[in-house]
């Protein structure tokens, strides 16, 4: 019977517990469900709120995923398999390598760059470079 449900066994356990939870509850409850119903529609425009606050958290949160997730099979093809970017040891991306002229100086040298019918490495050294600049504060405003 296991095999058949849609719900993976180790979920299993934790929802039947917790639908237990709630029947016990329920059960031997000190406050009766029609004060509960009752009050949900005595203080209607808070349960309003309430519900629609969180739907939309829920429908950002989903939008959200969305985008990261569109983005990520967006760029996952774009790029050529031959193609590597050379970082420092322990850089996550660009902006975090430091690799110095010594460092970069035999890339073309290792085996597996690709050369040209005349023979040159198929490779550039380039550098990324973040400059920043302070801007100056508007005349007659304090910086």
């Amino acid at each position: 019977m296991l095999n058949q449900l849609s719900i993976s066994p180790s979920l299993l356990v934790p929802l039947v517990t917790a639908a237990l939870v709630m029947v016990l509850l329920f059960l031997i409850g000190k406050v009766p469900l029609t004060y509960n119903l009752h009050n949900l529609l005595v203080r209607w425009r808070t349960t309003l709120l309430t519900a629609l606050a969180f739907t939309l958290v829920v429908s950002l949160l989903i939008i959200m995923l969305a985008f990261v997730n569109g983005m990520a099979r967006l760029t996952e093809g774009s790029g050529h398999p031959e193609n590597v970017i050379v970082l420092s040891d322990g850089a996550t991306d660009e902006s975090f390598s430091n690799m110095t002229y010594s460092d970069t100086a035999d890339v073309e040298r290792i085996s597996g760059v690709l050369s040209d019918p005349q023979g040159r490495p198929l490779c550039s050294k380039e550098v990324y470079i973040i400059a920043t600049q302070q801007v100056p504060a508007a005349p007659g405003t304090a910086a």
